[in-house]
């Protein structure tokens, strides 16, 4: 449930089984200075209700999504959004949004098929620093 005083402006929705998924929230957390990042892992009560709204299936972990100032995006374009929230020397990483989608998330889907055979599986949630307890939204 999100607390009304918790910015919803920009909520990043991973798979929270996934080692890959882990370790990307945690740099992301890392390198949010502003703190403004949120984060839900799509098997929690708050990803399923937000894969439901969007009509997905609620095993759909194989996708990234974030939501940014009420606009969802996905896979490849979701992380590269991601990287422009960033600014400074990311936003570069910012301008593969140049390149055709259907070849990005091309890329994006043959890493999400083989992320677990190539980073393993994680079994739970990272545990975060207990500074960012507050920025998971359950």
């Amino acid at each position: 449930m999100i607390e009304p005083t918790m910015s919803t402006d920009h909520i990043i929705f991973y798979d929270g089984d996934c080692a890959l998924c882990n370790r990307f929230v945690l740099l992301l957390l890392r390198w949010d200075r502003k703190g403004a990042l949120r984060f839900s892992s799509l098997q929690s009560a708050f990803g399923q209700e937000m894969l439901r709204s969007q009509g997905r299936a609620l095993q759909d972990f194989e996708t990234f999504l974030y939501l940014e100032n009420g606009v969802l995006f996905e896979k490849s374009t979701g992380i590269l959004r991601v990287f422009r929230y960033f600014g400074g020397g990311w936003r570069i990483l910012s301008l593969l949004e140049l390149l055709p989608r259907c070849l990005r998330d091309r890329i994006y889907d043959w890493v999400a098929r083989n992320r677990q055979h190539l980073m393993g599986q994680s079994g739970s949630c990272a545990m975060p620093r207990p500074e960012w307890t507050g920025r998971f939204i359950e």
